[in-house]
């Protein structure tokens, strides 16, 4: 059995006119056609150590990644940014091959920031269809996973899904009592916790943009999926389980009982897992695109030197932070960062 909150659908198409400019820009939605006002935030990090952070002020595509050629890119509409802007963002550009990192173009810098696979399942047909992309044995494995966490909850599992603007703030109470253990938390990855972002919820909640998952034991949460919607599209943005019941499997537990659901529904085409290649999402996945994320700079000596930082540390990041110190890098990339931060401050004052 389980225990389910139902609460009332949201009505509505799944766009909205007004973007709600939350500090992060960790909401995006408007018409498809349309780049939208947010803010990027540049982290500059050695492993879980951040050095430094740049906002700026972006424009980014709110086109779902499977609404986007593959066989072209997708950049700025034209030649001039718009007065204000720093930089536009392509979050989910399908690309046939990994491109250069950094290009240098007529008028434009295009940085390539992270390329990966982006794994998604198509919600057609049935739950048992879906369940025939795995073999006998593993779909026992799934359903016992489901069944041992039912006995280990007293009998039952309780979960429930969040859909209006109040319960997302109840949500969020509980999920942030789970993301603030995770692994995620650390990479600072885990579920926003600022007053914006919670009236950044409440918005798109309230436009049918936005809901969430909860999977309990007894009355404990120890997995969430925050999920945002657009075109046909659900995408899980913000998942986490608590590492205590690692052993009773609670994230996969809750993605059984959420896609269990959504195949019954059939109001959404395409569950999208998001950026970051794990391996349970290509265990889950019913396909993959690769994609780039693009941030499209105007072309000046300023932007040029935050891109090849950014860069530069990103790549020596990924190698080991003992690299850093063996070359004393890491003294040298802090001065690099306060000169452009000095840099960014002289020319726009108002960042100050």
């Amino acid at each position: 059995m389980r225990c389910e909150f139902r609460a009332l659908a949201v009505g509505g198409e799944n766009v909205c006119d007004a973007h709600y400019d939350d500090p992060r820009g960790e909401f995006a939605f408007n018409r498809p056609d349309q780049w939208i006002p947010k803010t990027e935030v540049m982290e500059f990090e050695l492993g879980n150590l951040r050095l430094a952070e740049t906002r700026l002020r972006a424009l980014s595509l709110a086109t779902p990644f499977n609404k986007l050629p593959k066989d072209r890119l997708v950049g700025p509409p034209q030649e001039e940014f718009p007065t204000g802007i720093d930089v536009m963002v392509v979050s989910a550009q399908p690309i046939e091959k990994d491109l250069p990192r950094i290009a240098i173009l007529p008028h434009f810098i295009r940085y390539a920031a992270q390329q990966e696979n982006r794994y998604y399942i198509e919600l057609h047909g049935s739950f048992s269809e879906y369940l025939k992309k795995f073999s006998a044995r593993t779909r026992q494995t799934l359903a016992r996973r489901v069944r041992r966490f039912a006995e280990f909850s007293g009998g039952e599992i309780c979960w429930q899904e969040y859909h209006s603007g109040q319960e997302m703030l109840e949500f969020h109470r509980l999920a942030r009592e789970v993301s603030e253990k995770t692994y995620q938390e650390e990479l600072h990855l885990g579920l926003p916790d600022s007053d914006e972002f919670r009236l950044a919820m409440v918005d798109q909640a309230s436009r049918g943009l936005l809901m969430g998952y909860l999977l309990f034991h007894k009355t404990r949460p120890v997995a969430f999926d925050c999920c945002l919607m657009r075109d046909g599209n659900i995408l899980s943005k913000w998942p986490g389980y608590d590492p205590e019941f690692s052993k009773w499997a609670p994230g996969n537990v809750l993605l059984y009982l959420t896609l269990e659901k959504l195949f019954r529904q059939k109001r959404f085409a395409v569950f999208d897992f998001g950026q970051t290649e794990f391996a349970y999402k290509a265990f889950f996945a019913t396909g993959h695109t690769r994609c780039a994320r693009m941030l499209y700079f105007p072309r000046n000596s300023y932007n040029l030197a935050l891109v090849a930082a950014h860069n530069v540390l990103q790549g020596v990041s990924l190698s080991g932070g003992k690299i850093l110190e063996t070359f004393r890098l890491k003294a040298a990339t802090k001065q690099t960062l306060a000169w452009l931060s000095h840099i960014s401050g002289r020319r726009n004052p108002s960042r100050r």
